[in-house]
Protein backbone atom coordinates (compact mmCIF):
# COMPACT_ATOMS: atom_id res chain seq x y z
CA UNK A 1 0.00 0.00 0.00
CA UNK A 2 1.41 3.35 -1.00
CA UNK A 3 0.94 6.26 1.33
CA UNK A 4 0.24 9.73 -0.03
CA UNK A 5 3.11 12.20 0.02
CA UNK A 6 2.90 14.41 3.09
CA UNK A 7 4.41 17.88 3.43
CA UNK A 8 4.73 18.83 7.09
CA UNK A 9 5.31 22.58 7.44
CA UNK A 10 5.03 23.07 11.21
CA UNK A 11 5.02 20.76 14.23
CA UNK A 12 3.13 21.44 17.45
CA UNK A 13 4.49 19.34 20.31
CA UNK A 14 2.18 19.32 23.33
CA UNK A 15 3.83 17.88 26.42
CA UNK A 16 3.02 16.97 30.00
CA UNK A 17 6.80 16.91 30.65
CA UNK A 18 6.70 13.19 31.48
CA UNK A 19 9.33 10.62 30.55
CA UNK A 20 7.04 9.35 27.78
CA UNK A 21 6.83 12.87 26.41
CA UNK A 22 10.62 12.93 26.25
CA UNK A 23 10.51 10.01 23.83
CA UNK A 24 7.78 11.71 21.83
CA UNK A 25 9.98 14.83 21.60
CA UNK A 26 12.71 12.73 20.00
CA UNK A 27 10.15 11.61 17.39
CA UNK A 28 9.03 15.22 16.82
CA UNK A 29 12.67 16.24 16.35
CA UNK A 30 13.10 13.41 13.84
CA UNK A 31 10.07 14.66 11.90
CA UNK A 32 11.43 18.19 12.09
CA UNK A 33 14.74 17.06 10.62
CA UNK A 34 13.05 15.05 7.88
CA UNK A 35 10.67 17.80 6.77
CA UNK A 36 12.62 20.91 7.75
CA UNK A 37 9.65 21.96 9.88
CA UNK A 38 9.96 24.14 12.98
CA UNK A 39 8.68 22.77 16.31
CA UNK A 40 6.52 24.74 18.75
CA UNK A 41 6.49 23.25 22.24
CA UNK A 42 3.34 23.67 24.33
CA UNK A 43 2.79 22.85 27.98
CA UNK A 44 -0.56 24.04 29.30
CA UNK A 45 -1.64 24.54 32.87
CA UNK A 46 -5.38 24.28 33.40
CA UNK A 47 -6.85 27.31 35.08
CA UNK A 48 -10.48 28.21 35.54
CA UNK A 49 -12.13 31.00 37.50
CA UNK A 50 -14.12 28.55 39.61
CA UNK A 51 -11.12 26.47 40.59
CA UNK A 52 -8.99 29.54 41.27
CA UNK A 53 -11.70 31.13 43.42
CA UNK A 54 -12.21 27.95 45.43
CA UNK A 55 -8.50 27.45 46.02
CA UNK A 56 -7.96 31.12 46.92
CA UNK A 57 -10.81 30.91 49.42
CA UNK A 58 -9.02 28.08 51.25
CA UNK A 59 -5.37 29.10 50.97
CA UNK A 60 -5.45 32.78 50.06
CA UNK A 61 -4.40 34.55 46.86
CA UNK A 62 -0.74 34.99 47.81
CA UNK A 63 -0.09 31.28 48.36
CA UNK A 64 -2.13 30.37 45.24
CA UNK A 65 -0.07 32.73 43.08
CA UNK A 66 3.13 31.34 44.61
CA UNK A 67 2.05 27.78 43.76
CA UNK A 68 1.17 28.74 40.16
CA UNK A 69 4.49 30.53 39.71
CA UNK A 70 6.37 27.51 41.07
CA UNK A 71 4.68 25.22 38.52
CA UNK A 72 5.35 27.66 35.68
CA UNK A 73 8.99 27.93 36.73
CA UNK A 74 9.29 24.14 36.94
CA UNK A 75 7.89 23.71 33.43
CA UNK A 76 10.21 26.41 32.09
CA UNK A 77 13.25 24.80 33.77
CA UNK A 78 12.41 21.36 32.37
CA UNK A 79 12.24 22.77 28.85
CA UNK A 80 15.46 24.76 29.32
CA UNK A 81 17.19 21.66 30.73
CA UNK A 82 16.30 19.81 27.53
CA UNK A 83 18.27 22.46 25.65
CA UNK A 84 21.36 21.39 27.58
CA UNK A 85 21.08 17.75 26.53
CA UNK A 86 23.79 16.15 24.45
CA UNK A 87 21.50 15.46 21.50
CA UNK A 88 22.31 18.18 18.93
CA UNK A 89 19.00 17.66 17.11
CA UNK A 90 17.04 18.37 20.32
CA UNK A 91 19.18 21.44 21.03
CA UNK A 92 18.67 22.78 17.51
CA UNK A 93 14.89 22.15 17.50
CA UNK A 94 14.45 23.81 20.90
CA UNK A 95 16.63 26.73 19.83
CA UNK A 96 14.38 27.42 16.83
Amino acid sequence: MLLPKVAIKKILFATDLSEGARQALAYAVSLSNSYGAPITILHALEESAGVSAAVMYHIGPDLWNEIKKKHEDTARNVIIAKQREDDPAVKEALHH
